[in-house]
């Protein structure tokens, strides 16, 4: 399974998937997994975290954006990460898909248009 990515773009989306699930998964089990779907490459993240409230999800990917405000806010955060993880997957053609149940957990998942092979290794484009 092949798909033409920038290297950095893919770290710093699944660095910041990673993170928000272990940082939202207080108990229970983080876990990554790559495959191939209808022509397309992904990776998800899926976790038994906290889960995102459906009202929420429209301003999911918003920058500076999160579901807890104000000083009640059970986690410290800058609300950027989701936001630049869209922006870089659309930047490679791909899109972030997330399945979320409130209290329940969430599936992140970053998909790619396959190619056929490889690029090679010093190629221009």
């Amino acid at each position: 399974m092949w798909a033409d990515l920038d290297e950095q773009y893919l770290e710093q989306i699944l660095r910041n998937l990673i993170e928000n699930a272990i940082k939202y998964t207080d108990e229970g089990v983080v876990a990554v997994s790559t495959g191939t779907a209808e022509g397309r490459v992904y990776a998800e993240v899926e976790d038994t975290g906290i889960g995102i409230d459906e009202a929420f999800l429209p301003d999911l990917f918003e920058e500076f954006r999160q579901e807890s405000r104000g000083r009640s806010r059970t986690y410290e955060e800058n609300g950027l990460g989701l936001g630049i993880s869209a922006r870089l997957a659309d930047q490679m053609n791909g899109a972030i898909r997330i399945e979320t149940e409130k209290h329940k957990g969430s599936r992140f998942r970053v998909e790619f248009p396959r190619s056929s092979e490889p690029a090679e290794a010093g190629a221009e484009g």
